[in-house]
C-alpha cells in the first residue's frame, strides 16, 4: 500500500513539458489584448490623466493630476505654435523673405498632424503604437474643451506673418495689433523675432470680420512731447489733435486733418499762447542782466489749454447714438490730461488692410481669404488632430522553434 501512494503521487503532479506553441500568449502584442488596450487607454487618458484636481478638464489654468500629462500638453502645444521648429522647415528657400517684405501664410494642418505624429512617435519600439492614439484623443478633448472661466476654446494659430525689415532691428519692440469684431479673444497669439531682422507673427483666425486690419505702430517710450510739428525762427506750426469724451467704440482718429486744427502763432500774434523771443539775451558791462524772457519758449497755462479745448469743442461734431444726440467732445474745464495728449508728439503707425471691406480702393487681399465662412458672427477653427489611425508596421514573422529542423 505505500509504494502504491508513492506511485499515484508521482502521477499528481506530473505534467508534461509544453512546447512553445502550447504556452499561453500573454504578451503586450497579443491580439486579445490588442482588441482591448487602445479604448481601455484612451478611457485612462480622458478619465484621469488629462483631468484637473478640481474635476474639470486639465486647461493649463487649474492643477493637474497628471504632471507627466501636463508636460506632454504643453510641448504638444508648443509645436502647434511653430515653437522650436528649425527656419528651414517653415521657410524653404531665402528668396521667399526678400529683405523689406512682408509675408502672409496659412499654417497647413496636415503638416502640423504629421509633425505631431512624428514627434510622438520617437522610441518607439513596437511594431504598433496605440499609446499616441491615445494621446492625441486626450489633446483634441483639451482642444474641444471650452473652459467655464472663457467664453471661447484653446485658441491655436492657423494664420500668420513673417516681417523681414531694418525696421524691426531699429525698433526691436515694435507693438503689433489687430482691429476687427469683438471676440473676446487674444487677437495676437505669438510675436516674436525670431532672428534678427525678421519678426514672426501668429493668429488663430484668417482675415475676415474678425481680423479686418494688422498695425504695426511705434514703440510708447519713442514718443516725445511737443508744443508743435514745425518750427522756424519767426513760426511755429502746431496741429490740434483730435479727443473724444465718448466710448472707445464711437472714436475715430482715421479722419484727415482738417483746417481748423492747423495753428500757426508768431512772436508778435495777438493772443499768443507763448512767451518766446529768438532775441539774443543783452549782456550790460558784461553781465547777464537782461530781458530775462529773451530767447525762452514758455507756454501761457492754463490758457494755452483752454484755448484748444475751446477748438475742439466748437469743431467736434456730434453723432446720433439711438436717438440721442450726442457731442464727441464736450469739457469745460481745461485740466492736465487733455494738455498731455495735446502735447504728445504724434507717433507714426502703419496699418494694413486684410479685409476686402477694408481694402477697398487698395491692392488686392491675400487669396487666402476666400478661406473664411459664410457665418456672420465671430468664427474660432476648431484645428484639432485628425490622424487618429494606429500605425501599424508588419512584423516579420519568425519560425517556432518547433518548426526548425536542427540539420538546416
Amino acid at each position: 500500500m505505500p509504494s502504491m501512494d508513492v506511485k499515484i503521487n508521482k502521477k499528481r503532479w506530473y505534467r508534461p513539458e509544453l512546447t512553445k506553441r502550447q504556452y499561453p500568449k500573454l504578451g503586450f502584442s497579443t491580439k486579445p489584448i490588442q482588441e482591448k488596450y487602445l479604448e481601455a487607454a484612451v478611457e485612462i487618458v480622458l478619465k484621469e490623466l488629462s483631468m484637473g484636481k478640481d474635476g474639470q478638464v486639465y486647461d493649463e489654468t487649474n492643477d493637474p493630476v497628471s504632471t507627466d500629462w501636463m508636460v506632454v500638453l504643453a510641448w504638444i502645444l508648443d509645436r502647434m505654435f511653430l515653437d522650436r521648429i528649425p527656419a528651414h522647415c517653415l521657410i524653404s528657400d531665402p528668396s521667399h523673405l526678400p529683405p523689406e517684405s512682408l509675408r502672409f501664410f496659412h499654417i497647413d494642418p496636415n503638416s502640423v498632424d504629421a509633425m505631431i505624429d512624428g514627434a510622438l512617435s520617437l522610441a518607439n519600439h513596437m511594431g504598433q503604437d496605440l499609446d499616441r492614439v491615445a494621446i492625441k484623443h486626450g489633446i483634441n478633448r483639451y482642444l474641444e474643451y471650452k473652459s467655464p472661466n472663457l467664453t471661447h476654446r484653446p485658441q491655436v494659430p492657423i494664420y500668420g506673418f513673417y516681417l523681414r525689415s531694418d525696421l524691426v532691428t531699429l525698433h526691436p519692440d515694435l507693438r503689433v495689433n489687430t482691429t476687427g469684431g469683438d471676440t473676446g479673444r487674444a487677437p495676437l497669439l505669438r510675436h516674436e523675432i525670431i532672428v534678427d531682422g525678421v519678426m514672426l507673427g501668429l493668429f488663430d483666425c484668417i482675415p475676415g470680420q474678425d481680423f479686418k486690419t494688422l498695425n504695426f505702430t511705434q514703440p510708447p517710450h519713442q514718443q516725445r512731447f511737443a508744443a508743435g510739428w514745425y518750427l522756424e525762427a519767426d513760426k511755429l506750426e502746431i496741429s490740434i489733435g483730435r479727443e473724444f469724451t465718448v466710448d472707445a467704440k464711437h472714436q475715430d482718429y482715421s479722419k484727415p486733418e482738417e483746417a481748423w486744427q492747423k495753428v500757426t502763432m508768431f512772436p508778435r500774434s495777438e493772443d499768443d499762447w507763448f512767451t518766446w523771443s529768438t532775441v539774443p539775451k543783452p549782456l550790460v558791462d558784461g553781465k547777464d542782466e537782461g530781458d530775462p524772457d529773451a530767447d525762452l519758449r514758455i507756454l501761457h497755462l492754463p490758457s494755452f489749454v483752454q484755448r484748444q479745448m475751446d477748438l475742439l469743442n466748437a469743431n467736434m461734431v456730434s453723432f446720433d447714438d439711438g436717438g440721442n444726440k450726442q457731442d464727441y467732445f464736450h469739457d469745460t474745464v481745461p485740466n492736465s490730461a487733455l494738455l498731455s495728449m495735446q502735447l504728445n508728439n504724434p507717433y507714426y503707425q502703419l496699418i494694413i488692410a486684410l479685409d476686402k471691406e477694408e481694402a477697398s480702393g487698395q491692392a488686392a487681399p491675400s487669396p487666402l481669404s476666400g478661406l473664411r465662412t459664410a457665418a456672420t458672427g465671430p468664427v474660432q477653427e476648431l484645428r484639432s488632430l485628425r490622424f487618429m489611425t494606429p500605425t501599424t508596421v508588419p512584423r516579420v514573422p519568425q519560425p517556432d522553434d518547433d518548426d526548425l529542423d536542427p540539420l538546416e
